[in-house]
């Protein structure tokens, strides 16, 4: 992820989880004109390579239309329909070894016909999988792609709307650099715009990034992952379960419902109420016993919480009648029920 943004690509077009999900492990040439009028003479007689392509599936769009759309130019960013067919046809072959379960190329199955990408012609040659790894090349190196990557990445560290000023600066280190990611990524972190006011703490945290952090604040014990697993399911992000191949979205958009937020507060509540016993703080996290003042007590888990964080004044009213309302209470209940609180604040939900 810090390197080159055309070997990031290439490397995930051969993989194999990328082959077999957008079902390219399968594309291969449709049969040609010759092939057809062949198939249709041959009858009970039909040649063995005839029938293994007939048995076969045919020519797959799937990963050509993705790796248009949302792997380098962007959705309908100068390309047609045409060009998503073409760019499947140059890619035929491309597949798995069913042994290794590592990239295969197979010559048989590959369209060696013209082609013609984005207004460039592709002869007709035998040159194996190189016509594809030039293709794959050619659109990492593109303006658009440029854009584009600067776009989400600059939407992911910035804000949800990023200046649009920011964005062009930022794909012209991408064009100059040849999609080096790491001075791309040093390129937002300098930019002016990376510090500025409006943009701290802008962007909504995911389920998985609430999740990981609320850990994380709480210095968790983790003895059994499962019920983070379970929770990230309900909440409606699970590992490695995402049906579209878009991904899950970063925007606030995707996630900032009532029903996302209540699931938060559960999981909040459930970790400070010690339902969910396979996920415990340590005894070490407390304030201890011998500090008795409300207050103090309260001071010392917002910094162990949410330290530096400057909370709203409805944050903090909720935490004086948290206070008024544990009087008489022990201590570790009272700092039980101020996490809670913390973990599901508005403040915590932000980056």
């Amino acid at each position: 992820t810090f390197g080159k943004f055309a070997d990031f690509l290439m490397d995930s077009a051969k993989h194999p989880a990328m082959l077999i999900y957008l079902d390219n492990q399968y594309s291969q040439k449709p049969l040609n004109k010759a092939e057809k009028e062949a198939l249709a003479a041959a009858g009970p007689n039909t040649p063995a390579r005839l029938r293994q392509l007939t048995r076969q599936r045919g020519l797959n769009e799937n990963y050509a239309r993705e790796l248009l759309e949302l792997h380098t130019l962007g959705v309908d960013n100068g390309y047609t329909q045409r060009d998503v067919w073409e760019t499947a046809r140059v890619l035929t072959g491309w597949t798995i070894d069913r042994k290794s379960f590592t990239f295969m190329f197979r010559p048989e199955v590959h369209d060696l016909d013209k082609k013609k990408v984005l207004g460039t012609t592709i002869r007709a040659n035998n040159s194996g999988p190189i016509e594809g790894e030039r293709l794959i090349i050619g659109l990492a190196e593109d303006k658009r792609t440029a854009g584009f990557i600067a776009l989400k990445m600059c939407r992911y560290l910035v804000d949800d709307n990023p200046p649009e000023e920011m964005v062009a600066r930022v794909a012209k280190v991408f064009l100059k650099t040849e999609g080096d990611l790491r001075e791309v990524t040093r390129a937002i972190i300098y930019d002016p715009e990376f510090f500025n006011p409006k943009f701290f703490r802008s962007k909504f945290k995911t389920p998985f990034e609430f999740t990981v952090s609320m850990l994380r604040a709480l210095d968790c014990e983790v003895e059994n992952i499962q019920p983070i697993f379970d929770s990230l399911r309900t909440m409606r992000q699970p590992i490695y379960h995402c049906e579209d191949p878009t991904g899950y979205y970063d925007t606030a958009e995707a996630w900032l419902d009532p029903g996302v937020l209540a699931l938060r507060w559960q999981l909040a509540l459930d970790m400070c109420t010690a339902r969910k016993p396979a996920l415990r703080i340590p005894k070490d996290f407390f304030v201890p016993d011998t500090v008795e003042d409300h207050a103090e007590i309260r001071r010392q888990i917002i910094d162990k919480i949410v330290p530096g964080t400057q909370l709203s004044s409805t944050t903090r009213k909720v935490l004086d009648r948290i206070c008024e309302n544990s009087q008489g209470a022990d201590s570790r209940t009272l700092q039980l029920r101020l996490m809670g609180i913390l973990l599901g604040c508005p403040e915590f939900q932000r980056q």
